[in-house]
């Protein structure tokens, strides 16, 4: 139903022009099939229809997907309120992080899933039916959930104990619990398209989660913060386990940014945890 003048309309996607989100929704006139499947959804005869498993196109046509844009905490002026441009710590830090995830590796180039197209084991569990970074939210959770379940059967084939599955894609290699999180906790727009801009600034925001401004404030330990950074991205070294991103690198990005004469007690080596 178009919301402007509250008949049944035809929906598509068309570009919109605006680089975070450059799809939006354009209505032309209903056919009678359209308003035959619209009356079929209104009664709930389509209530087997599974949209993860639809292409976006689908999905739009078949009128899944919301009307008008979601707000953000009420805020109908910037639904991405919670997503601001990373700072320039931020963007330093996820430059450093970024290659560590090994969404540029040889094999993700090869397999033509790399950058902010990435895809979990490189395709192994399944390849997206296009581009991460064209894809919504939603779909891209759908997407996920999908990789779990291959990766589930495997691991059952196996005899493999599978405790959870967390499909990250991407550059930062964002897993879909993050996403799910994100949209429910946050109001992350669930037709938002993850162009390369939206995954820095979902990035970012794990950043601020994990404590980088608290750290930088003086109110979260450097021990603490390794932790939760470790925790956020399993590349990174902690002392519990070793990373392909040393926590030295984390640490200069740190120390190039913190206040003059700031000291911090280092944070627990591996070694000195295992003795």
């Amino acid at each position: 139903m178009d919301p402007n003048t509250g008949s049944v309309s035809r929906r598509r996607y068309v570009p919109s022009g605006d680089p975070l989100n450059p799809i939006k929704l354009e209505f032309a006139p209903a056919t009678p099939q359209d308003m035959q499947d619209y009356l079929e959804r209104r009664t709930g005869a389509r209530a087997n229809y599974q949209p993860g498993l639809m292409s976006p196109e689908e999905r739009w046509e078949r009128g899944m997907l919301p009307q008008t844009g979601p707000t953000l905490k009420g805020s109908a002026e910037d639904p991405y309120a919670s997503f601001p441009p990373p700072s320039a710590l931020a963007r330093s830090m996820l430059q450093v992080i970024a290659p560590g995830e090994g969404a540029n590796d040889p094999a993700a180039r090869q397999a033509g899933l790399s950058g902010c197209d990435a895809v979990y084991a490189n395709g192994r569990y399944g390849l997206p039916p296009q581009p991460i970074s064209t894809m919504t939210v939603d779909d891209v959770i759908a997407f996920g959930k999908r990789m779990i379940e291959a990766e589930r059967l495997e691991a059952a084939r196996l005899h493999k104990p599978f405790p959870h599955g967390f499909a990250p894609v991407g550059l930062y290699q964002i897993n879909i619990d993050t996403l799910k999180d994100y949209r429910d906790r946050l109001s992350l727009p669930g037709d938002a398209v993850m162009t390369p801009d939206l995954q820095e600034r979902i990035a970012a925001r794990r950043l601020t989660e994990a404590g980088l401004d608290k750290y930088m404030n003086g109110a979260l330990s450097l021990a603490d913060f390794q932790r939760k950074l470790s925790g956020a991205w399993s590349s990174i070294e902690s002392p519990k386990h070793s990373g392909r991103t040393k926590w030295t690198q984390i640490q200069a990005v740190l120390d190039a940014n913190r206040s003059p004469g700031r000291q911090d007690s280092p944070p627990p080596s591996r070694s000195s945890l295992s003795r």
